[in-house]
């Protein structure tokens, strides 16, 4: 950042169409000497910026916080930036916007999966739905209460006589009809709220209400997870914000 008095003598040595130039032999990392006129000037450059990753929301407030300090006779700005995708805080030292320190976000397996269910029409057998719950969402409350509800489940067939005419000849068919015993289904709750983290990295696993339908097909005896309209969204865009909080 060039001083206030340094501009100054430029602006009014440029009215007397005396041109700055570089004395290069004088240049450094830090400075180089301009000739003005019969004067020389020692022209101090910005401090190379300096980038840093964060591993941990810990780590990332310490560096933050360091860095603030490492600026001397001034009182740096610190400006954090956030999405879904990183932490971002700049230090403003100086005059100027230098030092970088970014903490890269990652999903979840747990939400990676809750997405996955949002996004695909995964239908599963008993045995498929109970591995899913127990797998995918391992230690999640609504998960285990679920999976205990389900895994005592026993489909029925109820046995329907049809009789049909074809061509003359009368033929007999039966129709089987599956169904879930009622003293079973009445323990099957019509939605479930799964309590996940959004974040997998250290210091941001708070944890959030992610809500499903479930659905049983009798018919053809197959599961599924439904995840509310939006609700993907919805916990994400609360996860982001309370970034800010953190």
């Amino acid at each position: 950042m060039i001083p206030k008095d340094t501009l100054e003598l430029l602006l009014s040595t440029a009215k007397k169409t005396i041109e700055p130039k570089k004395i290069p032999e004088t240049e450094s990392a830090s400075s180089v000497t301009y000739l003005v006129g019969e004067k020389e000037i020692l022209i101090t450059k910005p401090t190379p910026s300096i980038g840093y990753q964060a591993e941990t929301l810990h780590s990332f407030a310490n560096l933050v916080n360091a860095e603030t300090k490492r600026y001397s006779g001034s009182i740096p700005e610190a400006v954090v930036f956030y999405d879904e995708c990183s932490l971002v805080g700049i230090i403003n030292g100086g005059g100027h916007r230098d030092d970088r320190i970014t903490m890269a976000l990652t999903f979840s397996a747990f939400f990676e999966k809750a997405q996955f269910l949002a996004e695909h029409n995964q239908r599963q057998n008993l045995k498929d739905f109970v591995r899913m719950l127990r797998k995918d969402f391992s230690g999640i409350p609504g998960a285990i209460a679920l999976r205990e509800a389900v895994r005592e489940i026993k489909f029925t067939s109820d046995g329907v006589a049809e009789a049909a005419s074809t061509r003359g000849r009368e033929s007999i068919a039966r129709s089987i009809k599956n169904a879930v015993e009622e003293k079973h289904l009445s323990q099957i709750p019509e939605t479930v709220t799964l309590e996940i983290p959004v974040w997998n990295n250290p210091g941001l696993r708070m944890r959030y209400d992610f809500r499903c339908l479930v659905e049983i097909d009798p018919d053809d005896q197959l599961f599924q997870l439904v995840p509310f309209p939006d609700e993907v969204g919805r916990v994400l865009e609360q996860a982001v914000l309370d970034l800010g909080l953190s």
